[in-house]
């Protein structure tokens, strides 16, 4: 009995620790977030904010496919979010992006993945594309520190870097600035 004992004992510790490994490592999805039980604490499909200003006009409007909050996160996963500004000149910015990450408090969004943003009129206007842009409302700011391609009309920038108060009309490329006229 002992002897069976001795060969079994290892083979289920070995089941046990492979079984163990087996379940903590699909806690985690392919981009690292822990999930705790598999199922996020929230999950709506289509979210949609807006918000007015005083005036009762349109300010701001996120929309996206879905929503996701999982246990132990202080931020939302927004998949395919478009957001819709109003700067304080009442000119509209458009924002999209493939994934998203909405705080707490709804006022700061980090875009991620082929991140657009532009300004009307959508035609001969100002775009800007990058991989990842912040944009935090409470004090106005949008930035990135990656490549970013700005055009408008027939002018091109490429730089990496983008610091923009959309309220001041200030939009500032931060390092490595090269532009051409078509």
């Amino acid at each position: 009995m002992s002897n069976l004992r001795r060969v079994l004992l290892p083979s289920v510790l070995s089941g046990v620790l492979a079984t163990l490994w087996l379940h903590l490592a699909s806690l985690r999805a392919a981009d690292g977030i822990p999930r705790t039980n598999g199922q996020p604490e929230l999950s709506i499909d289509r979210p949609l904010w807006q918000d007015f200003d005083t005036d009762g006009r349109l300010a701001r409007e996120l929309a996206a496919l879905s929503l996701e909050k999982w246990p132990g996160e202080n931020r939302a996963r927004l998949t395919e979010p478009q957001l819709q500004l109003v700067d304080g000149q009442q000119q509209r910015w458009w924002v999209q992006a493939r994934l998203g990450w909405l705080d707490e408090d709804e006022q700061r969004l980090q875009l991620e993945q082929q991140v657009r943003l532009q300004r009307e009129p959508q035609t001969g206007g100002l775009v800007v594309t990058t991989e990842t842009l912040r944009i935090d409302e409470r004090d106005g700011l949008i930035e990135t520190d990656q490549a970013v391609v700005l055009t408008s009309g027939n002018w091109h920038f490429t730089a990496t870097g983008l610091r923009a108060a959309l309220g001041r009309q200030q939009l500032q490329l931060l390092g490595n600035v090269r532009g051409i006229h078509d």
